[in-house]
């Protein structure tokens, strides 16, 4: 995620793993829910704004953004077409849009947030149920930390 970040003084913070609702399995009637580290974040256009939440993954190394949300409700413009992505087990083509602000959230605070923002959206019908954080977004402005066996992380601005 490219883009300018402003942030006040340093500080840490403890994040509780959120509940994703998963599909169920193909023996399941009900879907499953699985804890995740997951952040509310609130994506902003010229068009509006829009609160969903953003997996923080270390293994991703750009951020993505789902298209439904990136094209169908803030209309985010276009910056780079048609750009190969190799994802787990496979490449997928996406486009690159551009968000007017990008905001963390923890509860009703702001954590931080980034202007000019620009992130990969898939373009064929992948199956992205929330937005991805990776390498190239938090991980420079912060150190964090995965305790899976409490379900929770740590942001902590360098």
């Amino acid at each position: 995620m490219s883009g300018s970040r402003k942030r006040g003084r340093k500080k840490s913070y403890n994040c509780r793993y959120l509940s994703y609702e998963a599909p169920p399995k193909d023996s399941e009637d009900e879907p499953r829910y699985i804890k995740l580290p997951l952040l509310k974040i609130q994506v902003y256009s010229d068009v509006g704004g829009i609160a969903t939440t953003a997996l923080i993954d270390s293994g991703a190394t750009v951020s993505f953004l789902p298209r439904e949300i990136a094209k169908n409700i803030l209309a985010l413009p276009t910056v780079t077409e048609d750009v190969d992505v190799q994802g787990a087990g496979s490449t997928f083509s996406c486009e690159i849009v551009e968000a007017k602000q990008v905001v963390l959230m923890k509860g009703v605070g702001r954590i931080c947030y980034y202007e000019d923002v620009q992130m990969y959206v898939p373009k064929a019908p992948v199956e992205l149920p929330y937005a991805i954080l990776g390498r190239d977004t938090i991980f420079g402005d912060f150190e964090i930390t995965f305790r899976e066996w409490e379900k929770r992380f740590k942001l902590k601005e360098r």
